[in-house]
């Protein structure tokens, strides 16, 4: 359970919604998280990744530890053990 935005999908959002022309360049916006929490995000360069337009963007925010877990494999879990997708 992540009580955060989530850096990595904040910077997915914004990035989307830069490229769906309802941010500009260097405006910032604000997502929030299960929580309440926020994190504040810009895109900040335009790029090109290959032949394909991409950017660049820039997440603000602050995530806190809040807990551990335990995780465990049993015996006959093959899955358990990692899979690759092709």
């Amino acid at each position: 359970m992540d009580r955060s935005p989530c850096g990595s999908g904040t910077s997915a959002r914004i990035a989307l919604q830069y490229f769906r022309n309802k941010v500009k360049l260097n405006q910032s916006r604000a997502f929030r998280g299960p929580a309440g929490d926020t994190f504040n995000a810009k895109v900040v360069k335009e790029v090109m990744c290959g032949e394909f337009p991409a950017v660049i963007t820039e997440v603000q925010g602050h995530g806190y530890f809040s807990g551990t877990a335990t995780y465990t494999l049993e015996e006959n879990d093959v899955t358990g053990k990692g899979f690759l997708l092709q």
